[in-house]
């Protein structure tokens, strides 16, 4: 019982990261023009909108914004399509 409560605090402490909270993503191509797709997004959804971008536009920087603060989501943004 010790153990399994050991790999649940484990699990907990290292665990996924969820992301809350409402986004913006937009991106430019690799040429630097401005894609014309913006997505307003929910939490996890950031990268549900990303892989489509990337998908459509091989090669762009998509820019994930806080809607409410404006500021780049740290780690995630900006992100270089392949």
């Amino acid at each position: 019982m010790k153990q399994i409560l050991l790999v649940a605090i484990a699990a907990t402490i290292s665990g996924c990261v969820t992301l809350s909270g409402n986004y913006v993503v937009s991106a430019v191509d690799a040429k630097g023009e401005k894609i014309n797709t913006v997505f307003f997004v929910q939490g996890r959804q950031i990268y549900t909108a990303r892989n489509g971008i990337c998908a459509a536009h091989p090669k762009a920087t998509v820019y994930i914004r806080s809607a409410e603060t404006k500021a780049e989501l740290e780690g995630e943004s900006p992100y270089q399509c392949r």
